[in-house]
């Protein structure tokens, strides 16, 4: 069985909604398959030179260890979803209820 993608989430340490965010997934991530880097952390812009610091401040950023990113919101669903939790947080990507949620 092939190893399920892993998932880098790309949070604001300043922000208190997201570093419990990230505190909660990571409690709930037993299988290792996020990683969790701070855009404001002291390497931050070395290590990952393709992740504009301002945008990852202003909008949520992931990155699946293939390369591919994702944004906002789907950042939170994917994420969940990988660790088996609040299912019900899909509901915000259906048609009609996605653009208020965005």
């Amino acid at each position: 069985m092939p190893e399920a993608p892993k998932l880098t989430l790309f949070f604001d340490s300043t922000c208190p909604l997201c570093v419990s965010e990230m505190q909660a997934l990571q409690s709930w991530d037993f299988s290792n398959l996020l990683a969790f880097e701070d855009i404001y952390s002291d390497q931050f812009c070395e290590r990952f030179p393709d992740i504009n610091q301002r945008e990852a401040s202003d909008t949520f950023h992931g990155r699946y260890d293939d390369g591919e990113m994702i944004f906002g919101l789907d950042v939170s669903i994917h994420a969940w979803n990988i660790v088996g939790k609040h299912k019900w947080i899909r509901i915000l990507r259906a048609p009609g209820i996605r653009i208020i949620s965005d």
